[in-house]
């Protein structure tokens, strides 16, 4: 497309150096012939079948750097990094939801934090 594209800009500032706007007969002059798309289709997908990336190609990847294989389910086969798995899972805790050690806003036990001297001055400013 963006050979296409400089290509006919290309031709119409050839025709006319002041040319404003490109027509679609000017895109349709400097088209490919459809056994040149061809050509360039069967190209692009054999690229495509050689970058494509095979199950046993990234488990030899991940042997080679010494990192645990994992099975295609995308599971891991040994238990040990289940458990790890799962616990990691339990120790996070839900977005939004209020630590138990936090005090409310506007509570008493808010202001009287031990030796926050801040927080005492704020305290008499808002009792005022």
């Amino acid at each position: 497309m963006k050979n296409w594209f400089s290509r006919t800009l290309g031709a119409v500032l050839e025709d006319n150096d002041n040319a404003h706007t490109i027509t679609l007969k000017n895109l349709e002059k400097q088209a490919l012939s459809p056994q040149k798309c061809l050509t360039i289709l069967a190209a692009i997908k054999r690229g495509e079948e050689k970058m494509t990336e095979t199950q046993d190609e990234i488990s030899q990847l991940r042997r080679g750097l010494g990192l645990q294989v994992e099975k295609v389910n995308g599971t891991s086969g040994s238990d040990s990094a289940k458990k790890e798995r799962q616990e990691r899972s339990k120790s996070i805790r839900e977005v939004g939801k209020p630590s138990p050690r936090r005090y409310e806003l506007g509570t008493e036990a808010f202001f009287e934090e031990p030796g926050d001297e801040e927080t005492n001055k704020t305290e008499e400013l808002l009792n005022k």
